[in-house]
């Protein structure tokens, strides 16, 4: 019997935060099946009641699913586990904790699965939480608050660490902070669960830093800056854990006036190209890595076919790209032109109610 590859889509059961007046008609997580040969999708086979959850990551070993409840009347975020069944993917509830803030936005987790990251948007801070042997999240060994504010009084009127990310070494871990305009490193104690304030970098006023990620060949290191739709690009020095600026590169042509909210941000397996999903013009940018010094050239830009691009996935062989489009309530796939990048509509798409995230997993 061969692989199975299982599509994890995350759903907004409740208006998600600065989204006033838009629906959400999600019921929880949803089960879809994926062909990765053809990229076919199919229908939600199974539906994992819960109240919005927009992101989650699966522990090392597959055995835990760890998912956020990013609801904006909360005065404090859930972090809630669950066993995963490793034959055919279902879910099983074991518990949850709280996430100490409002709007817990995103996870990682440390190559041991013995401890989990978390910052919460709205409350201003960035935790580790210790996790036990049956996946139950223990109280946080560490809960560090960031301080200030940013030039956009509306948007950044305080702190907002959007996410957290482990550096390859597992030594480091990043934090950018869409309020403070700001990119925080610390160093990381595993053995006690600590976060030491390492230092920090910045973009640009009024840029909104949201996504980070480290590129394959450890070298470098990009951004998407939300607000100011455009992706920073970073040498990256492992022994350090550190970034040094390279460039600032706009993810739409100088001819395209929109609103533009940047969302994603993802990597192709072989490190030529970098993906980042455009939420205001409804597309993906396409950038081609420059092999010699990391900088990025705007190959092209695809219309997602939907609204509201929050989220896209590349699946481990590098031939699909994955999109949700919130807003229209569906999920594209695209074809992958393996030389330069560019995307091509595989004519296969499905509809999932009001879906934000997704993750990709083989069973």
């Amino acid at each position: 019997m061969g692989a199975h590859w299982l599509l994890y889509v995350g759903s907004y059961t409740r208006t998600p935060y600065e989204y006033t007046g838009a629906k959400a008609t999600g019921q929880g997580i949803y089960l879809l099946d994926f062909n990765l040969s053809t990229g076919q999708l199919k229908p939600p086979r199974k539906v994992f009641l819960m109240e919005n959850p927009a992101y989650f990551v699966f522990s090392p070993d597959n055995r835990f699913l760890f998912v956020n409840s990013e609801v904006p009347e909360w005065s404090e975020g859930r972090i809630t586990t669950y066993r995963v069944n490793r034959k055919n993917g279902s879910l099983k509830y074991i518990g949850h904790r709280k996430s100490y803030g409002a709007l817990p936005f995103y996870f990682d987790i440390d190559s041991t699965g013995k401890w989990l990251f978390a910052v919460n948007y709205l409350g201003g801070n960035a935790l580790i939480f210790p996790v036990h042997d049956d996946g139950t999240l223990g109280k946080p060994t560490d809960n560090v608050y960031h301080h200030g504010s940013g030039i956009d009084r509306l948007r950044q009127a305080g702190p907002h660490p959007h996410c957290i990310v482990l550096d390859p070494s597992g030594r480091f871990c990043a934090v950018p902070d869409l309020g403070l305009d700001k990119i925080f490193f610390y160093e990381l104690d595993l053995k006690y669960g600590k976060l030491f304030k390492y230092g920090f970098v910045k973009v640009p006023a009024g840029s909104g830093p949201r996504r980070f990620v480290y590129h394959p060949n450890r070298k470098y290191a990009y951004n998407t800056n939300e607000m100011s739709g455009t992706v920073t690009s970073w040498t990256y020095d492992e022994s350090k854990g550190w970034i040094t600026h390279l460039g600032i590169h706009k993810c739409l042509p100088e001819s395209e006036k929109c609103d533009n909210a940047v969302g994603d941000i993802k990597i192709h397996p072989s490190g030529k190209f970098v993906y980042v999903s455009n939420r205001g013009h409804d597309s993906i940018s396409v950038f081609r890595v420059n092999s010699y010094n990391g900088k990025l050239n705007l190959e092209s830009v695809k219309p997602t076919g939907g609204r509201t691009p929050r989220s896209i996935l590349i699946d481990p062989t590098g031939k699909f790209l994955l999109v949700v489009n919130q807003l229209s309530d569906t999920i594209n796939c695209f074809k992958i032109n393996q030389n330069d990048g560019s995307l091509r509509d595989s004519g296969f798409r499905v509809e999932v109610p009001t879906p934000n995230y997704l993750t990709l997993k083989c069973f």
